[in-house]
């Protein structure tokens, strides 16, 4: 995992034509925060996701400007502060988004919605992007049962692989936006990763992309609109 931010071309005065920003601009993408922070937006079942609970620095990542692109290894220390409860067994899942520590506010969100009736990824100060493609996935109780095809939460015909890896701790887990803007459910639409995924997060990292570049239904999904809206406030 590349520990240092590279850019297209390194060394040069960051305050002349090829620096960050500068790049950024011609491009016409958001330029990346200087300290890039983890908010995962938690996903409650009919109620959408909610916001504000907690961002996370990142230590390691690095950005591919020209492609509106950073690669993150996010923080390890992660506790479900919601969850979905289905009898013998409850899950949580959250979607991630990079955001500016210093300039964005959660509580912007209420704002947006009580002056436009809406809110997105672009409206709200500080969001760089998300990770569209990924959600952060947890469970207790009976696995086996959740991992069933026939529950619909995580798809896989993999289930004793899956919950041996799951009994370890979390798990990043695929997702399919489309399929959320379709649904309105995570469940359903999160998959087991092929391979070993931490292997996978140490040689690529999570990949969140810019704003301008995450697809509909990722924008969708990540600002909460495909699940049901975006509520502020976490029970801890």
């Amino acid at each position: 995992m590349r520990t240092t931010l590279l850019l297209a071309l390194l060394g040069c005065d960051p305050d002349g034509l090829y620096s960050a920003d500068a790049l950024a601009n011609l491009y016409e993408l958001t330029p990346v925060p200087d300290e890039p922070h983890i908010e995962l937006r938690w996903h409650v079942e009919d109620q959408g996701i909610v916001i504000g609970c907690e961002t996370l620095p990142l230590d390691e990542w690095y950005a591919e400007l020209i492609s509106g692109s950073v690669y993150a290894l996010p923080p390890e220390a992660v506790t479900p502060p919601l969850w979905n409860e289905r009898g013998d067994y409850r899950w949580a899942a959250a979607v991630a988004v990079l955001v500016n520590p210093y300039t964005y506010e959660p509580s912007e969100w209420e704002e947006h919605l009580e002056e436009e009736g809406t809110a997105d990824m672009e409206s709200v100060a500080g969001i760089w992007g998300g990770a569209e493609e990924r959600a952060i996935f947890f469970a207790e109780g009976d696995l086996e049962q959740l991992a069933a095809s026939d529950e619909q939460v995580i798809l896989s015909d993999e289930v004793e692989g899956f919950t041996a890896s799951l009994r370890e701790g979390h798990l990043w887990v695929g997702v399919v936006p489309e399929l959320v803007e379709q649904t309105g459910q995570l469940a359903g639409a999160m998959f087991p990763l092929s391979g070993d995924s931490a292997d996978w997060l140490e040689d690529d990292g999570l990949h969140f992309l810019a704003n301008e570049r995450l697809t509909d239904a990722g924008h969708l999904m990540l600002s909460g609109e495909a699940l049901g809206g975006a509520a502020v406030g976490c029970a801890q």
